[in-house]
């Protein structure tokens, strides 16, 4: 799979688009991913790396960044949330650019981190980021209880809220990051919090869930 991220600091529009480029893809429901009101700055290393958490479920056996040569370090990070990868390109061997973050974000869909309360189990000096998706519930088909975000998404097409939360705490975050706290995975996604956890420490990066 092909993945590209765009952003539009006119419109404060982040997408990530991906493109079949292996028989082992799975196409998403959804090809490009929009990330509204995003105002980060848009890191080589760690942007691919969210792109990777992101399309992990739909990625065959080859991930290409579209020419952003990445780290060793970052490509460890990659195998071990996708290790159904078998060529990984483009990487630099001899960029070693660990992050030294000193920052933590606490990052979760905004209903849950309003109902739950997951900045006062943190602590007052990480930041909250908060994110949502389609207003329309498909199960309820309106928008009862819905809760706007900072940054509002479609990435729940094709990905899990554990997967969204850390990836935009990297995109955010950016290489300030250290410390990153999202709520408690549900069951079905247990296994991917262990493992993108795993991959992240590569790049000096802690997740953790409150």
């Amino acid at each position: 799979m092909k993945l590209t991220a765009q952003h539009d600091k006119g419109v404060n529009l982040l997408m990530i688009s991906s493109a079949e480029n292996c028989d082992t893809d799975s196409w998403p429901m959804v090809p490009q991913l929009q990330f509204r009101h995003y105002r980060g700055n848009l890191d080589t290393e760690l942007g691919a790396v969210a792109a990777a958490i992101l399309f992990s479920r739909h990625c065959g056996a080859v991930a290409d960044f579209n020419g952003a040569r990445i780290s060793l370090d970052a490509a460890r990070a990659i195998r071990c949330i996708m290790p159904e990868v078998e060529e990984l390109f483009p990487i630099h061997g001899m960029k070693r650019d660990i992050g030294q973050g000193v920052s933590a974000l606490v990052v979760g869909e905004a209903q849950r981190m309003f109902n739950g309360g997951g900045v006062g189990r943190v602590g007052r000096s990480a930041r909250a980021v908060t994110w949502s998706g389609d207003f329309v519930g498909g199960d309820r088909r309106d928008s009862t209880e819905y809760v706007g975000g900072d940054i509002f998404t479609n990435a729940t097409l094709i990905a899990g809220t554990t997967e969204i939360s850390v990836a935009l705490a990297l995109l955010v975050g950016g290489k300030a990051i250290r410390d990153i706290y999202v709520p408690p995975p549900p069951k079905e996604e247990a296994k991917s919090f262990a493992r993108i956890a795993a991959g992240l420490e590569f790049v000096s990066v802690k997740l953790q869930s409150w």
